[in-house]
């Protein structure tokens, strides 16, 4: 509670029902730039982009909170004026603003119609599909404003199948977040994408 979580008897997906009607804010305090999540995701994003020259490529970090992965992508060749993070968070992309003015930064929600067709080279969604009532119109729009061979990556998503999940049951801490309403595991979620 509040939360009513149900499990699809079809798929196996878990999901909060009824779905937000808008995802609550997710506020971090401090930065979290040299966390270990932070650099797990750093390398999670090296390997994806082995061997691409990342100068000259446009990226769009979703749910980009407060700009966590900004040292990350210019670490890894990204030019500040490339990156573009978007936020529902007024708050934080008001942080990302005076920590990284060279980025752009945008207030909207993920499922607002304000992406070029085909602008960007690589969408980020960290940490990010659990936190939405709609994940499939957030992908299709994403996939829609990636250029062709551009590249989707997706990291860090709530496993209802991982041991910590079966061990913890409803205590679940990916569970008890009230900003998660979304629990994918490696088949349901395989079965998602498919769609895209």
């Amino acid at each position: 509670p509040p939360r009513r979580i149900v499990i699809c008897q079809d798929c196996g997906h878990e999901f909060a029902n009824p779905a937000p009607v808008k995802p609550l804010p997710c506020i971090f305090g401090g930065y979290e730039e040299d966390t270990p999540g932070t650099r797990i995701d750093g390398a999670f994003l090296e390997a994806a982009l082995q061997g691409i020259r990342t100068p000259g490529l446009r990226v769009l970090d979703m749910g980009c909170g407060i700009g966590r992965m900004v040292p990350q992508l210019t670490r890894l060749g990204f030019r500040p004026e490339d990156i573009v993070l978007l936020d529902s968070s007024r708050a934080c992309i008001e942080e990302v603003r005076k920590r990284f003015p060279a980025v752009t930064a945008r207030v909207a929600e993920a499922t607002d119609p304000l992406l070029e067709v085909g602008e960007f080279d690589v969408v980020l969604m960290f940490e990010f599909l659990e936190h939405l009532a709609a994940p499939e119109v957030v992908v299709s729009r994403s996939v829609e404003a990636l250029k062709g061979g551009g590249m989707l990556i997706v990291r860090g998503l709530p496993n209802n199948q991982s041991l910590e999940a079966f061990l913890a049951g409803a205590r679940w801490k990916m569970r008890a977040f009230p900003q998660h309403f979304q629990f994918f595991n490696p088949t349901t979620f395989q079965r998602f994408l498919q769609r895209f």
